[in-house]
Order: structure tokens, then sequence, then C-alpha cells
């Protein structure tokens, strides 16, 4: 089996659960890929005007042609897992490089985003979100999925973001009470719960 991890908005491959897991997976015999995407820096985003030239959807999809769609082996099982703005990502990835997954984890996953006190995280979201999504076509590469997510999460007020995510992809439902954004800032540097799912 071979996994390949995304990270979110302003993230990074060091961060969360994402080592800790890239590293179980490993230790099993498992190859993994955990791509760092360009993003941009946050404080730098002075006010509602500024431009997103590092973080959007045409350079995150140049960066997985570049740097991780030659890493994948396409004779063996694939499990895409991401967080956050990821599997809005996945989507589009497997969309447009028609690739069949064995699993897709969707964590704290959300198909709109739109939030006046963090216009930043609406500002770099928005181009990952505004064209609509072919679900037939994702749906008949996409079997077999499993949606997380906190029922207190800060940033999806709205639990029903995450339920309709997941009835858009037929995906099982996972919710983690007190989990948050199922980051480590509420605590996941690991996640064993994942391993459930996609061992």
């Amino acid at each position: 089996m071979q996994y390949v991890i995304f990270h979110g908005s302003f993230g990074s491959t060091t961060e969360n659960w994402f080592p800790w897991l890239k590293q179980v997976l490993e230790e099993k015999g498992n190859k993994v890929i955990l791509e760092q995407f360009p993003c941009e820096d946050y404080e730098s985003m002075k006010d509602k005007s500024f431009i997103c030239d590092k973080q959007n959807l045409s350079n995150w999809l140049d960066c997985f042609e570049n740097n991780v769609l030659p890493k994948i082996d396409f004779d063996n099982k694939i499990v895409f897992i991401g967080h956050s703005i990821a599997p809005a990502f996945i989507l589009r990835v497997v969309e447009k490089f028609n690739i069949k997954l064995e699993k897709a984890i969707f964590v704290a996953p959300f198909l709109n985003f739109e939030s006046k006190d963090l216009w930043q995280y609406t500002l770099v979201n928005s181009t990952f979100l505004d064209a609509p999504f072919n679900f037939k076509k994702i749906n008949e590469l996409i079997e077999n999925s499993v949606v997380f997510y906190g029922d207190d999460d800060p940033y999806i007020t709205n639990k029903e973001v995450f339920l309709e995510f997941a009835k858009m992809l037929n995906s099982k439902v996972i919710c983690i009470h007190n989990g948050g954004h199922l980051s480590s800032r509420f605590g996941f540097t690991e996640f064993p719960q994942i391993l459930d799912e996609v061992i």
C-alpha cells in the first residue's frame, strides 16, 4: 500500500499528526509521500486585497504534477489522506489526473468556506472551491472514503458542512468529540483513529 498525505492552508509537512502518521505507516512497510505545497505567509496578509500568488489551486496542481505524481506507483494501491483544504484539493487532483484510489481519508473537510473573521483563510481557499466538482467522475474514482470532523471545530462552526461533504462522497462519518480542527493546536500530534481506517 502507498499513502499520500496532504497538509492544509498555511500548513507544513512537519505539523499536526503528519510526521507521526508517516513514521507509523513507513514502519509497517508502506510507501508514504508527504509533500510541501506552496503557502502564503499569514503575517504578510494585511488586508483582503492580498493576492495569493503562492497558495492557489493552479500552483498546488503544478506542485502535485511535478513533485508527487512521478512518485506514485500506479500498479500499487493508493490511499490519499488530507486535512482541512486538502480534501477539496484531493477531489481536484483525482478529477484532473484520473487517479483511482483504494481509499480517501478526509479530515475536517469542506466544500465552501466563508468567514469574516478568518478572511485570510477565505482568500487562500477560494480558488480550490470556486469551480464546481464533477462528483459523478470523482465517485467513480473514490469508491471508499471516510470523513473525520471535530464536533467543536472553531473554523467550521456549521457542522452540516462536514456532513454535506460526506454526503457528496458517500463517505463514512466519524465525529471526534472535542476534536477541534483535528490539528496540533487541539492536541492532535498523533491521530490513531486514522490507523483504524487505513491499515
